[in-house]
């Protein structure tokens, strides 16, 4: 099985997938690192292949710098398109568009999100330093998705890989960000798959549209999984008065409900009572502080929330703080 880049080079796929899903397939490319997503045509209508393969030539010409990448060449923090791949060798048209190169990233190496913070199997092997160097990587990567004017949309903690012995991150299913081409401010919007305990406040509204643009409900999420690797639970769980009848967490997020500093005296809300131990209260003031500025301050207000460039910063001081006590 074989297509064309846009160079007319003919790119020789195996002919095994190595996964398979609704939108398409995923190839290894043989002689080489790379391997290709290959759509299912008959899921594609025209306006749709359309939209993606402008929305494709926008990434490949615009990716995001790959910081660990410069300095470690065999790791790549994103799965980021390449080449756009075609059918035909000399015609690159939108009706010969099938797919696109990428790099080969051997998830074999990396654990999702979700499976390193709940798998008791990693349980004596998380230290505070494993922590914290994860979230700064994890800020980086998105900070520098975000320099570009590119956003996740649907963050969650099953769209990206952690390396637990190196600390890396890494990015899947990057074809699925929210993409903004330089070149005439034109947006590829981002589709969400459901309402889950990842989303930001203003998603919740009745008028979700009015936010398309996911760069602050980015920042609300990225709140929410730094909350989660340090402390293990979701950061607007929580009892007291109140909570009135907001039970789940999606509407714990959209009242606002998040039980920790002043916010959780005014609302007459505290961390749920199987939480023994106020981990929270040990966290370094600065760290706190993001916390409140996130879910708090940027609340009702998304521009407030910390940028993954603050976060990176506060988690650096804190790490080298730890470093050098541990020398002293």
């Amino acid at each position: 099985m074989y297509y064309y880049t846009d160079k007319r080079k003919r790119i020789i796929l195996q002919e095994n997938p190595l996964a398979s899903g609704g939108e398409g397939s995923i190839y290894l490319v043989k002689g080489g690192d790379l391997c290709a997503k290959i759509y299912r045509e008959e899921n594609l209508s025209e306006d749709i292949k359309i939209e993606r393969y402008k929305k494709l030539k926008t990434m490949v010409a615009h990716p995001p710098r790959d910081l660990t990448h410069e300095h470690n060449k065999r790791i790549r923090t994103f799965a980021w398109p390449q080449a756009l791949l075609y059918s035909n060798r000399y015609n690159h048209q939108t009706e010969n568009f099938i797919g696109f190169l990428m790099p080969y990233i051997d998830t074999k190496q990396y654990v999702r999100f979700g499976k390193y913070l709940s798998d008791p199997a990693f349980n004596g092997r998380r230290s505070l330093y494993d922590l914290i160097a994860i979230i700064c990587n994890l800020c980086t990567a998105v900070d520098q998705i975000h320099c570009n004017n590119h956003y996740i949309g649907d963050f969650r903690e099953d769209n990206f890989l952690i390396s637990p012995s190196e600390h890396f991150v890494v990015f899947l299913d990057c074809d699925s960000f929210q993409i903004t081409n330089p070149d005439n401010n034109e947006i590829y919007y981002c589709r969400f798959r459901d309402r889950s305990e990842y989303v930001a406040p203003e998603l919740l509204t009745p008028e979700p549209a009015k936010y398309l643009d996911v760069h602050y409900s980015d920042l609300f999420i990225l709140g929410i999984i730094i909350f989660k690797m340090l402390l293990g639970f979701h950061p607007f769980q929580c009892g007291g008065d109140g909570v009135g009848n907001n039970n789940s967490i999606i509407e714990k997020i959209g009242a606002g409900l998040f039980p920790y500093g002043k916010n959780a005296r005014d609302k007459k809300i505290h961390p749920p009572k199987w939480v023994k131990i106020n981990y929270y209260d040990f966290l370094p003031e600065s760290v706190k502080n993001l916390f409140y500025k996130c879910f708090v301050d940027g609340h009702d207000e998304p521009k407030k929330r910390p940028t993954a460039n603050e976060w990176f910063n506060v988690f650096k001081e804190w790490g080298e703080i730890l470093e050098k006590a541990k020398r002293t």
